[in-house]
């Protein structure tokens, strides 16, 4: 009885403390109004003028929240070098998740305990260094479209729209091929997800894939993956879109 009421007893102080804690919220201040926001901008940008420095100068209020944004002329946007260092970052992050996915995979087939099945399904490394290659330049499209969507979004939700609707596209077009009830055109290997789609399916069933229709399947993507980092560098130099409007 005793040790029941001791246990409640530091449950109660505890709560007691996380409360006590919760009242005693920081003091951020008082929001930071336009006025003060170009003042403070105009100190800058004329203390940047006397010494010759170009340079862009964004003012946030106590959150964090853009009021005022301003760049000076002949400012670097290094607009392309950010895109370029975006997209390659989550590139690599894109395909370390399809490293990590089909190397589980191959190691699950190999190594772990499975029920016998009527067929075996083998999954060699060559056939794993052949799916990576295959989907080597959806790895490079994915991201580059995804970041262009996102530049485009007004705000989080209207980017995460835009993804979340690019995503389920992308997710249609290999259901949709698996319907098909004819021979695939000729065409269909330069199309993107259907392309790489085609050649998992070859690797599969243990056909050869020639250099050259790894080829035909990375020129299209490839040839987008340019064209989307190109808009969103140009979508990234804008002001606008630095400050979120």
């Amino acid at each position: 009885m005793k040790t029941s009421k001791l246990l409640l007893g530091v449950v109660a102080a505890a709560f007691a403390c996380v409360a006590s804690a919760q009242d005693k919220r920081p003091d951020y201040g008082p929001s930071v109004t336009i006025t003060q926001a170009k003042k403070a901008a105009a100190a800058v940008i004329a203390e940047c003028t006397k010494n010759g420095w170009n340079v862009a100068v964004a003012v946030v209020d106590p959150y964090g929240g853009l009021v005022y944004f301003e760049r000076m002329e002949n400012t670097q946007h290094a607009s392309l070098e950010i895109a370029i260092g975006k997209w390659i970052c989550l590139a690599l992050f894109v395909l370390a998740i399809v490293v990590i996915t089909l190397g589980g995979f191959y190691l699950t087939l190999s190594y772990a305990p499975l029920p016998a099945v009527g067929v075996p399904f083998l999954f060699s490394l060559r056939d794993l260094a052949r799916f990576v290659a295959a989907l080597a330049p959806l790895v490079a499209l994915m991201p580059a479209v995804l970041l262009w969507l996102g530049s485009r979004g007004r705000s989080i939700r209207e980017a995460q729209a835009n993804a979340q609707l690019l995503l389920f596209v992308a997710s249609l077009v290999p259901t949709a091929q698996m319907f098909l009830q004819r021979k695939e055109p000729w065409w269909l290997i330069f199309v993107p997800v259907s392309g790489q789609y085609t050649l998992l399916n070859r690797v599969l069933r243990g056909d050869g894939l020639p250099l050259l229709d790894f080829a035909q399947s990375a020129v299209l993507p490839l040839a987008l993956t340019v064209v989307a980092l190109v808009l969103f560098a140009r979508n990234w130099s804008r002001e606008a879109v630095l400050a979120g409007k």
